[in-house]
């Protein structure tokens, strides 16, 4: 079943392996892509609110990761939001733990914290990915593909 895809990701412990394009294996059509942002940012950043920025942006992988569970789903961190693949039985208690993180950005911290969401399926290119494990308490996950 797609909803467990993450854990047929091959796992590699060289960081060297995830240069190779042949590491990487394409995001099930079924799956859904979903991108956080915080507008303007950078301007916040320049006001001094980097922390105010990264806590936010780090919020959404807590709160989907949460959401998730017992399931788990490639990501990665930009600094000021995510992106995220993540399958699409699990979108209802996503949207509401990211509404929660809109919430939280907006009336705490007062940013807007943007959500978007795309089934890969509606992509024109593929999106893959490669699973990275330095340790085995720390997995990171690489993304190739131009989608």
């Amino acid at each position: 079943m797609s909803d467990f895809f993450e854990q047929s990701i091959p796992i590699f412990t060289m960081l060297e392996a995830t240069l190779d394009v042949n590491a990487y294996v394409a995001v099930p059509a079924d799956w859904v892509v979903i991108v956080t942002d915080i507008k303007n940012s950078t301007l916040a950043i320049q006001e001094g609110r980097y922390r105010d920025v990264n806590a936010v942006g780090g919020s959404t992988i807590a709160a989907l990761t949460n959401a998730l569970k017992p399931l788990a789903a490639p990501f990665v961190f930009g600094g000021d939001g995510a992106t995220f693949c993540v399958p699409p039985t699990a979108l209802p208690q996503i949207k509401k733990a990211l509404r929660g993180c809109q919430e939280l950005a907006r009336d705490g911290l007062k940013l807007e914290l943007r959500v978007g969401l795309v089934p890969v399926s509606d992509l024109t290119k593929k999106v893959l990915v490669c699973r990275y494990a330095r340790t085995v308490n720390m997995t990171q996950y690489f993304f190739m593909g131009g989608a």
